[in-house]
């Protein structure tokens, strides 16, 4: 089921005759870039957001665990200095 996912953003991305050369110029990222979010290499919120705006859709309807991976994300990286 999870490889629908990125089958049907492209086809969701076509349907509002939009393309992902398109959804990068807007987001200022590489078409690679926007490629490996659809596909799920990478999870990238910002990109996520531009890629549900261009199709009309909220990043929770296209990627349901979305907030839970993000705030995943972000207590891993870098610790900050006290």
């Amino acid at each position: 089921m999870k490889d629908s996912i990125p089958m049907k953003i492209k086809v969701e991305i076509l349907r509002c005759g939009t393309s992902q050369t398109k959804i990068a110029r807007t987001a200022g990222v590489s078409v690679s870039s926007i490629h490996d979010v659809i596909t799920g290499r990478r999870k990238t919120y910002r990109i996520r957001a531009a890629i549900a705006e261009a199709i009309g859709r909220k990043i929770s309807e296209i990627w349901p665990t979305a907030s839970q991976e993000i705030s995943q994300t972000h207590g891993r990286g870098k610790q900050s200095a006290k």
